[in-house]
């Protein structure tokens, strides 16, 4: 087991437990003892049994989490039952809705308890500050503040994801490799390939810590602050939140191109590993929007060693998709 803390002010610590196996037994201690309402993916159903469902709430993962009608249900819930304690368990659309969920509703509040269940959830934790709902056929339409009280992240539940999900998501950790240490990317490559006899607790907790260090100097992991600008709804249901965010990081080191920060090679090869990955998305690329209607947007842009936050104006980002668009289909760029 390994613990860390993360740290936003005096008021709020945030307990961060990385360990393999320990998940039953915290979640039947809360759901025995507690007035808890566990909201969980419904494919974790199945390491369930032993406990008492009746403050169990199971989601279908993905997007469709994050619609209004499942804030609803659980806001009536809450209230109806009397829960002051809520845990989520689940990938990033199940965490988002819980803590929305519980920062947003008027309850007798306790503790905010996040279980992340895929990898990439795991490694990109919801420490931004915020949460958000999608309304309107609009991402992140709806936004509040707040954090977790507690991070639990249990290596055994990835047991649950498909194997070819588990090992795409070992590119999350391949861009962290390039902000902060270029060995770490090719770990993430090797472990891609591998996917037996991992050392997954100590490969999370180096992961932690360079989200650590990007939430602490105010950044965010690279592509989330652009995605609801470029990002057509529909896309969403079409494709798997990792291979969206793999294709956004191709747009960030065209942008990062267009900058001067790194060279044509730096753009190839990333296209090349996110190949490799098997998250290259031709038909997701081409439906990038190219018109925004923000002035400016903040994000992460990479450098040949590391990566530097700029404020990136649209008319930059627009050229660079058309740029990414015309390389995609095969045509020669400078």
């Amino acid at each position: 087991m390994k613990l860390l803390n993360f740290s936003k002010s005096i008021e709020k610590s945030i307990n961060v437990n990385i360990m393999s196996g320990n998940y039953s037994n915290f979640i039947e201690g809360y759901s025995k003892k507690y007035k808890s309402l566990i909201i969980s993916d419904i494919k974790i159903r199945k390491l369930n049994k032993s406990f008492d469902e009746k403050n169990f709430k199971y989601l279908k993962s993905g997007y469709d989490a994050k619609y209004l009608d499942k804030y609803l249900d659980l806001c009536n819930l809450i209230k109806k039952e009397n829960f002051y304690n809520l845990i989520a368990v689940g990938g990033n659309s199940i965490l988002e809705l819980t803590g929305y969920t519980y920062n947003s509703l008027d309850f007798n509040k306790k503790r905010l308890t996040f279980i992340p269940s895929t990898l990439f959830s795991s490694i990109v934790l919801p420490l931004q500050g915020e949460f958000s709902l999608d309304m309107n056929y609009e991402i992140s339409y709806l936004r509040i503040s707040g954090y977790p009280d507690d991070i639990l992240i249990d290596t055994e539940l990835f047991k649950t994801m498909d194997i070819q999900k588990f090992s795409k998501s070992f590119y999350a950790g391949y861009i962290l490799g390039i902000m902060y240490d270029k060995n770490f990317s090719v770990l993430s490559k090797k472990y891609m390939k591998k996917n037996t006899n991992l050392d997954l607790e100590e490969y999370i907790y180096t992961t932690v810590l360079y989200i650590f260090e990007t939430y602490k100097n105010k950044k965010n992991f690279p592509g989330m602050n652009i995605l609801k600008h470029i990002i057509n709804y529909s896309s969403l249901q079409k494709y798997e939140f990792v291979e969206i965010m793999a294709s956004i990081s191709l747009l960030l080191a065209f942008i990062s191109r267009d900058y001067g920060y790194v060279s044509n090679e730096f753009v190839v090869k990333l296209k090349d590993t996110i190949e490799e990955f098997n998250l290259y998305k031709k038909n997701l690329i081409l439906e990038f929007k190219e018109n925004l209607f923000y002035n400016q947007i903040k994000e992460v842009l990479f450098l040949e060693n590391g990566h530097k936050e700029e404020l990136i104006n649209n008319e930059i980002i627009s050229k660079s998709i058309k740029t990414m668009k015309s390389f995609v289909r095969g045509e020669f760029f400078e």
